[in-house]
């Protein structure tokens, strides 16, 4: 099961501006670091905050990457400077990078807020307690620490760009002659963290009413799904209030668009009230959206409407698109880039689709692509795709284990050979490297992945999509124990999959193409009738057969991860035996052993290791 972090934002506020009042201290970046402003990593890391002139220059002297599903920091003055500490350049080490300002009069204001535009990356250590704001009014003596990113998590997780923090330091700085602000990043190979335009007020410079729709909002299962798979579509959003004043009589209302512009659906939610510095989260719209069976476009759009005039009406609304196709399953819609573990060059990684009718359906193919690291070619480099066949998380720890998988081993795969050409480019082929297709079968969910394996230090990308945020969609649909996945990895090539993954909001861009096949179909032997042991094998390996009736003959293959049959065997009146082959001479690496009887075929991974 998943669950959420329920925060309330207590003196912890976003806002876009000022909304018309004046700040009496101001910092933007155009020339440069300030002067007389402290820039240090307390770790001797040397991982420090740089200056960088413009957004659009990623890697530029003193500029931060663009990481795949993320834009260049959008700040309101970002095109004359900002500040950015890249936590990469430690690698894999721990650094505590600190940005101080110099002293600030505060002595002639009862109340003290501050404003900034940021975003930030985490990856290893949680930017809720890790990226943190401090304030002294004592020559730094004593600190008095503010949370900038609550609820944000571990694991690959992203701010908004840029988000806009408000928040009030009265306690600490008002009528204080000596204050002093830092801005401290606990981390450990995270991504960046980017600041611009700051701002200090006398006053609460949030409007009175300003209500936001989060990014949390809840997103169709697929980006595309095909036209034989149709499901009802749920709905959830957040909604904050970012306003100084309690909103009552608020309105959240969903809507479905066609390509026509037409509407096919609308429901509403309303709000008694919405504290101000609140978030009301998780309410499930009552209805659900199925749509029509026709090929076609949809626009979802959640708008928050306050009974008053928003004062910032720019954040009032989150909209989506999805398809229905004629045949494929898409997690994505852009590429938006690429990505690879950190840990380990070696990986599967693929999307969860769920299939409610697979009747005289079949899987028929599965698009994919990868990219070189710079300087490197794709070139004579294997991809191997798989497509496994899973009951759910039975277990309930997040993840597809081998144990849930109906059949432990690929249900179909095939495998790919780079030119070098084709890097960057999206790539089709069967299913299924025999078979060409395979049947489906209602109620299952099945895990199209493709898998990366070598012994040198090249790895290989796989193009990658940000366009989708799955988090709440995955939330909602857990809530209601229907639930809907979006990517799943297995770093090292486990046989397990990790269904979080990179995150929620990067999935690959891999698809999954089905529909009526005009092959002869091949009935799939029941789990446990094939099994290799050792696994893995070092001199010989030995399957161990066992069928519900005898076969008078049995065909048995063993090929590579290439497709190139290592050999071929026939058994005569088979239903209970041991068949031992020599494997000594194999290369390390992973084979697949197929059996083919008039009763039906079975496929085992057969993993050679010296």
């Amino acid at each position: 099961m998943v669950t959420k972090n329920f925060t309330l934002f207590i003196c912890l506020f976003f806002a876009l501006s000022a909304f018309g009042q004046t700040p009496f201290w101001t910092e933007d970046f155009a020339d440069g670091l300030p002067n007389g402003w402290v820039n240090e990593d307390l770790s001797g890391n040397n991982v420090l905050w740089t200056w960088c002139a413009n957004p659009e220059t990623p890697n530029a002297p003193g500029c931060p990457a663009i990481f795949v599903g993320q834009d260049a920091f959008n700040s309101t003055t970002g095109a004359n400077g900002f500040v950015a500490v890249d936590s990469d350049d430690a690698g894999e080490l721990t650094h505590e990078s600190e940005l101080t300002t110099n002293s600030i009069d505060c002595s002639a204001y009862d109340e003290v807020w501050i404003t900034f535009e940021t975003q930030i990356g985490v990856f290893m250590l949680e930017a809720a307690t890790n990226a943190v704001l401090n304030v002294s009014n004592d020559g730094g003596e004593n600190w008095t620490e503010f949370t900038i990113f609550p609820g944000m998590p571990s694991g690959v997780d992203w701010s908004a760009n840029p988000e806009n923090i408000t928040i009030n330091l009265s306690a600490v700085a008002a009528n204080q002659s000596d204050v002093i602000i830092q801005w401290h990043w606990l981390a450990n190979y995270e991504y960046i963290w980017n600041i611009d335009d700051i701002a200090l007020y006398g006053t609460d410079p949030r409007p009175a009413t300003d209500l936001q729709v989060d990014g949390f909002f809840a997103v169709a299962p697929n980006a595309v799904t095909p036209i034989s798979q149709i499901e009802p579509i749920g709905f959830i959003a957040d909604v904050t209030n970012r306003g100084s004043a309690d909103q009552v009589s608020s309105t959240l209302t969903v809507t479905v668009t066609n390509s026509n512009g037409d509407t096919m659906f609308t429901d509403m939610i309303e709000y008694d009230m919405i504290a101000s510095d609140s978030t009301d989260q998780n309410r499930f719209f009552e209805n659900q959206f199925t749509p029509p069976a026709v090929v076609d476009q949809y626009t979802v759009t959640y708008e928050i409407a306050p009974a008053d005039t928003d004062q910032n009406p720019s954040n009032n609304t989150q909209s989506y698109t999805f398809s229905i196709s004629d045949g494929q399953f898409a997690k994505h819609r852009n590429i938006t880039g690429s990505i690879v573990p950190l840990d380990d060059n070696n990986y599967t990684y693929g999307n969860v689709f769920y299939v409610p009718n697979g009747e005289n359906l079949h899987a028929q193919s599965i698009t994919f692509g990868a990219s070189a690291d710079q300087g490197q070619s794709l070139d004579g480099r294997i991809a191997t795709t798989y497509l496994y066949k899973w009951s759910g998380d039975i277990n309930e720890d997040f993840y597809a284990n081998v144990v849930e998988m109906e059949n432990e081993s690929p249900v179909a795969f095939n495998s790919y050979q780079f030119s070098g050409s084709d890097d960057g480019e999206e790539i089709t082929i069967p299913i299924d490297l025999d078979a060409g297709s395979y049947p489906l079968e209602g109620g299952f969910y099945y895990i199209a992945a493709v898998q990366y394996q070598t012994d040198l230090d090249e790895p290989s990308f796989t193009l990658s999509s940000g366009d989708y945020d799955y988090a709440a969609m995955n939330f909602y649909t857990d809530s209601l124990e229907m639930e809907r996945y979006a990517g799943a990895l297995d770093i090292g090539n486990t046989g397990e999959f990790n269904l979080f993954n990179f995150g929620f909001d990067i999935v690959p861009a891999i698809s999954m193409n089905i529909g009526l096949s005009t092959d002869v179909v091949e009935t799939l032997l029941p789990a446990g009738s094939l099994r290799i042991f050792p696994n893995p094998a070092n001199q010989v390996a030995t399957a161990k057969i066992n069928l519900q009736e005898q076969t008078s003959s049995m065909d048995l293959k063993l090929v590579d991860v290439n497709g190139k049959t290592i050999f071929v065997d026939k058994l005569n009146n088979v239903q209970e035996q041991d068949y031992t082959f020599d494997v000594k001479n194999l290369p390390n690496g992973n084979y697949f052993l197929r059996a083919r009887t008039e009763q039906g075929i079975a496929t085992v991974k057969v993993v050679v290791q010296h």
